[in-house]
């Protein structure tokens, strides 16, 4: 069932304090249920009970169920084997520490040290009552009877129901035949119809006021005694009838439980209230005075008095927007709703209707009521009225209005912040400042605080500062704003939540925190230290202590206080000044979107008494998997209960728990634990600190025995494999010691070998190298002239032949210019086996005549760059040079297919560079593909002049070769 607040309660003058305006309110009653969807094992219970320990223990038709305020645990025949049924009628415990449970099927049971005993009775059980002296009585179909241990003695026989033990050794007992029965020591007093009482009427439930009046309630109504004496008896006119049960709470008030509804009666007024509708079946008070009532079919009711009135419908008012309060030195509340203005006073309360929707109200030091509107501003000084708008300078809808310690009056617009001058008003920071929401003084100090849309500003004289989310205040416009006793000030954000400021720190506070909603549009604070935050979530209470805590650091979490809908709570409205004002008489008045609700800080408890913390369970696996159920008993509001836990010898940090009420902790080391729990109601203090101190044991190998053994065998097999390998050790070193001096040996003769091929390698190349030059002056002095008296030969034949026939001139033609040719032919090849140049003109010109003559023979581009003089290299090292040239450019020639080559021949940083670079096909030098002949001759060159060669190349890639000589 959803919780709702009570409607239609009439006034109630013995219970709520009077408003300032003398407004008469009834209490206010928040109402909670729960059903199978939270855990109820069925919907029907038919008694309450609470143990020693605090829990509440609940019969339904579908098992027995505890409760600790968020979670119930049942009793059922699938839980428990030793339940022989399931349909649980009554429960009771006693001041033993025992607890009584009738069940359906099978009877009574006694529960204790976790077993359950049957006892037998005679017929079906009524009630179960225990007396101040600790006897228990229970009510039979067949008698009266007192409950011993392991037996049921009869005290009286006859059908009775109701029992009610009413001290000093009385009990009241009702009969099925409509008789009330005194019982007293030995004596008997029977009451009737003679004495008032309705005939043949069972009383289903008694009770007795603090005046010494006797009640009894039945099907036909209720009837109680005349007075103390308790011997004559009347109906109380207008009360219930069809009544199941009857409590007395602890502001005096009677509740009744009735087949068809719930009713609270005054006995002030003598008036009844229905609360809700429906089976209601059986009453429990518990410890705090939070009423529990069972129903049939509707689970398990919490009834509590609330802090909050929603006053709309005793104010008559609409229930519409509201949207801003205060009140004036006679006590008047004034309410904006709307276009219209409400004023409260002595009960009464009149209206009157404005031309514009109204959006702050302000009453200065002269008792002037300023209203401000979406059209301007209003002032009423007794009956005159006074606008000022546009031609008064004043622009935008105005949504505060402050007088400052110097009387000015301030306005604050959506278009900025004015002051008031005379009748004008001046454009304060116009450039600087829009959307203005609230304004603050700092008296002490005179800085102005105008909280905005964009953030909060600080005016100190005609200096401006911010202060906005880049001084990590919260995001959103600031709506409200407070100054605390201790000169802390407090500033709420549309979306952002709470801001702590005080020199200059900034604290936040949001859902992340704790703060039940982020959406907060006043501020206010009442005698114990609570700040009275309105929000989207209708008014939340903090203790200024708990958000210290906070700020200092000592705590990372706050407890705040909601309320529920039936409690009264209503979406804030906000965004105009002020919204929340708090009367002389100490209640708040929140304005929200569906009227008026006020919050009377007395109803509210401080909380000083903290919920029990208990350890429910603490099971350690075979994996020292340690898990532990615990819980914290607190049912006024259990929503504000907080549980703290820590294992010591694991850890020293109290553990915040987060609503799981479980902790779970792998793989613990052996030794001494102690796992402790806490709890708190709100604000109020820790309770006592419940702990249960174990132990985890060592496995036989964690044993020092063990370890000691286990560490000797390890000294003894290292001292045997350290001898072992001592011994190996000897003999890999004399091998190793014959293998160095024989690998020395080797590399010795190798490198004789390699000496020996380095010289025969360049004796060959200085051989080819002469064979060469001389194989060129052969060619060049003899081949060559012959070839060319061969040619000059031919030609005078052919002048000789004169007129001979044609075929022979042309063969002798022919002989001539193969002989030209022959001889040019003979002429390059002397120039590549040794350049004419190179000795005589430099390595340079030799590689330009190289270069070009490459480029004629192959068709393709050649780009040189050289840099060197035709003395600067030596004839050993142009040579090399030169012919490591000349192998790269017959390999680019005969492979690469390429169609250009870049050609350096330069001196850098003193080293002699050639490099031959081509966009041919290159090929994989990581497969050995640069291997071949040339390649090793051109190595076995640059080895020879002490220089450097490399070969860089890839498929597709173009190859590059670079010699570098020092």
């Amino acid at each position: 069932m959803v919780p709702r607040l009570l409607t239609g309660i009439l006034l109630c003058t013995l219970l709520a304090p009077v408003l300032p305006a003398q407004l008469e309110l009834p209490p206010s009653i928040s109402h909670s249920t729960w059903t199978d969807a939270d855990g109820l094992p069925q919907n029907s219970v038919l008694s309450i009970s609470q143990d020693s320990a605090g829990y509440l223990w609940v019969t339904t038709l579908g098992g027995l169920a505890r409760f600790d305020g968020r979670h119930f645990e049942a009793f059922d025949e699938l839980s428990r084997p030793d339940l022989p049924g399931n349909r649980f009628m009554r429960v009771l415990h006693d001041r033993n520490e025992t607890m009584w449970v009738w069940i359906q099927e099978t009877g009574l049971f006694r529960y204790r040290d976790d077993r359950f005993t049957h006892i037998e009775t005679p017929t079906t059980l009524r009630r179960i009552v225990e007396d101040e002296a600790g006897n228990i009585w229970a009510t039979f179909r067949d008698g009266l009877f007192r409950v011993i241990e392991d037996r049921v003695d009869l005290v009286k026989e006859g059908a009775f129901r109701a029992i009610l033990d009413a001290g000093d050794g009385v009990t009241w007992v009702s009969s099925f035949d409509g008789e009330l029965l005194r019982l007293e020591d030995d004596r008997e007093t029977v009451f009737g119809p003679n004495e008032g009482l309705p005939p043949r009427e069972a009383m289903t439930a008694l009770l007795e006021t603090d005046d010494g009046i006797l009640w009894g309630a039945c099907e036909a109504g209720v009837w109680r005694s005349t007075d103390a004496t308790r011997t004559e008896f009347q109906r109380v006119g207008g009360a219930p009838e069809n009544v199941q049960g009857a409590v007395l709470d602890e502001r005096g008030a009677l509740w009744f439980a009735c087949s068809d509804r719930l009713v609270r009666w005054d006995p002030g007024t003598s008036s009844a209230t229905e609360v809700a509708q429906g089976d209601f079946t059986s009453f429990f008070k518990d410890g705090r005075g939070n009423l529990w009532v069972g129903s049939s079919g509707q689970g398990l009711h919490c009834l509590r008095y609330a802090a909050l009135h929603d006053v709309t419908a005793e104010l008559g008012l609409p229930a519409n927007d509201s949207w801003a309060i205060t009140e004036d030195s006679t006590g008047t509340v004034f309410i904006l709703m709307g276009r219209m203005l409400f004023e409260t006073r002595d009960g009464d309360v009149t209206s009157r209707l404005f031309a514009d929707n109204l959006s702050s109200v302000f009453v200065d030091r002269q008792g002037d009521l300023w209203i401000g509107s979406f059209g301007g501003l209003i002032r009423i000084r007794g009956d005159q009225e006074v606008s000022f708008g546009k031609d008064a300078g004043l622009s935008g809808p105005v949504r505060a209005l402050l007088e400052d310690r110097a009387g000015r009056l301030w306005v604050g617009t959506a278009e900025g912040l004015f002051l008031m001058d005379g009748d004008r008003f001046l454009h304060r920071f116009a450039e600087q400042l829009a959307g203005v929401r609230c304004l603050l003084e700092d008296e002490a100090t005179g800085v102005l605080w105008v909280g905005t849309q964009k953030g909060l500003a600080r005016i100190d004289g005609d200096s401006l500062t911010w202060l906005d989310r880049e001084n990590d205040l919260s995001p959103g416009a600031i709506r409200t704003l407070y100054l605390d006793p201790d000169g802390v000030l407090w500033a709420g954000s549309y979306c952002g939540g709470l801001n702590r400021i005080e020199k200059g720190t900034i604290v936040r506070y949001s859902k992340s925190n704790g703060l039940a909603d982020n959406f907060i549009s006043c501020i206010l604070e009442d005698d114990d230290e609570r700040l009275w935050i309105n929000s989207n979530k209708g008014p939340l209470v903090v203790h200024r202590s708990e958000l210290n805590r906070v700020a200092r650091g000592e705590a990372d979490r706050i407890a705040c206080t909601t309320f529920t809908r039936g409690e009264g709570a209503r979406e804030a409205n906000g965004g105009s000044q002020p919204a929340g004002w708090r009367t002389t008489d100490g209640r708040m008045w929140f304005p929200s979107i569906e009227g008026v609700t006020v919050a009377d800080p007395r109803e509210l408890p401080l909380d000083e008494a903290p919920p029990s913390a208990l350890i429910e369970s603490l099971d350690i696996g075979e994996n020292r998997e340690l898990i532990v159920r615990f819980t914290a008993l607190g049912f006024s509001s259990p929503e504000r209960v907080r549980i703290q836990t820590r294992l010591i010898g694991h850890t020293q940090s109290w553990i915040e728990d987060l609503g799981e009420r479980r902790a779970h902790y792998s793989y613990l080391s052996p030794g001494a634990y102690e796992f402790q729990v806490r709890a708190r109601n709100g604000y109020g203090p820790w309770s006592a600190v419940v702990a249960e101190s174990f132990e985890v044991e060592h496995r036989f190998h964690e044993t020092t025995a063990f370890l000691v053994g286990i560490a000797l065998l390890g000294a003894l097999g290292a001292l045997v494999l350290t001898e072992f390998r001592l011994k190996r050790s000897r003999a890999r070193t004399a091998e190793l010691v014959q293998l160095v001096a024989e690998r020395e040996r080797a590399e010795r003769s190798l490198s004789k070998s390699r000496a020996e091929l380095r010289r025969l390698s360049q004796e060959l190349l200085t051989s080819q190298d002469t064979e060469r030059r001389r194989l060129s002056r052969e060619l060049h002095d003899d081949l060559s002239q012959r070839l060319a008296a061969l040619a000059i030969q031919a030609q005078v034949v052919r002048r000789r032949l004169g007129d001979s026939s044609d075929q022979t001139r042309e063969q002798v033609d022919d002989i001539v210019e193969m002989s030209r040719q022959l001889a040019i032919d003979v002429q390059q090849l002397s120039r590549r086996l040794h350049p004419v140049g190179l000795r005589s003109l430099g390595l340079a010109e030799a590689v330009r005549q190289e270069c070009d003559a490459f480029a004629r023979r192959g068709g393709v581009d050649v780009e040189l760059e050289e840099n060197i003089a035709s003395n600067e290299v030596s004839e050993e090292v142009s040579v090399a040079a030169f012919r490591i040239l000349q192998e790269s450019l017959h390999n680019v020639e005969k492979h690469a297919r390429a169609s250009a080559v870049k050609v350096r021949v330069v001196v850098e940083d003193g080293e002699l560079v050639v490099s031959i670079s081509d966009r041919g096909r290159g090929f994989d030098t990581e497969n050995g593909s640069d291997a071949g002949l040339g390649l090793i001759t051109m190595r076995e060159r640059a080895a020879s002049i002490a220089g450097e060669l490399s070969v860089t190349s890839s498929p597709g890639g173009g190859t590059t070769v670079c010699l570098r000589v020092p």
